[in-house]
């Protein structure tokens, strides 16, 4: 399951017809990863974790996410600012503060490109691999490759500008590697048990052949009860109630 952290319409609508075998690949790493009544009944999750730069530099990062588009992701650096991305649908912001003076923020509404891109790391974070298209969703079989030996097949999922390339272990379904339009590539480690699902353990990403972070999950949570408010946007600074 991959939490590459938009799609800027809905995905209602419009329905490509989807490629047999990319169907059948998706399936296989959705039966991977639990059972389909398991996957069918997230409707929201939690990830606490830490996330390391080549450096040895580290943060604290946290991960909500609740149907049907909703997410705010946190990282608390060593110094104490704390940058986060939210979005409730089709509004996103990035907000930065200090841990010890939360009250006093920087704030900035989400372009359209960064919106596409948080909508669609929300749909496939809280959807494992669905086989769902749609005028905004489109998925691509791009066939059998070798990826360090191991054959895998490639299925492209797309949304506009944002897009996630997976490669699945040809016999398992499990997904070794992603990689999204910028060019990084994401690799997933090792197995955390959760509620009957299957998570990564480890992310670990990298650009132009060099590690550029590693995410290690200390938690996750299925099913986790989220308050609304985590969801609103903040208001502009200059209009916080007094």
């Amino acid at each position: 399951m991959s939490l590459t952290v938009v799609c800027f319409f809905g995905l209602t609508g419009f329905s490509a017809e989807l490629d047999p075998k990319a169907e059948a690949i998706l399936k296989k790493a959705r039966t991977f990863i639990a059972k389909e009544s398991k996957l069918t009944g997230v409707n929201s999750l939690r990830f606490m974790g830490t996330i390391t730069d080549p450096s040895g530099e580290t943060g604290k990062i946290a991960i909500s996410l609740r149907r049907p588009y909703q997410l705010v992701q946190t990282l608390e650096r060593s110094n104490g600012i704390i940058e986060e991305f939210g979005l409730n649908d089709y509004e996103g912001w990035q907000k930065q503060y200090r841990a010890d003076n939360p009250d006093r923020y920087g704030l900035a509404p989400l372009d359209v490109v960064r919106l596409r891109r948080l909508r669609a790391n929300t749909f496939e974070g809280l959807n494992f691999f669905s086989t769902k298209t749609s005028f905004s969703r489109k998925i691509e079989y791009l066939g059998k490759q070798d990826l360090d030996g191991t054959q895998v097949e490639v299925v492209k999922i797309l949304y506009g500008s944002a897009q996630f390339v997976r490669y699945f272990d040809v016999s398992t379904g499990e997904l070794l590697l992603s990689e999204i339009e910028n060019g990084e590539r994401i690799q997933e480690q090792g197995e955390f048990l959760v509620d009957g699902i299957l998570f990564p353990k480890h992310l670990i990403t990298f650009r132009d052949g060099e590690q550029i972070s590693r995410l290690e999950f200390q938690s996750i949570e299925v099913n986790p009860v989220l308050d609304d408010s985590m969801f609103t946007m903040p208001p502009l600074p200059g209009l916080k109630k007094k």
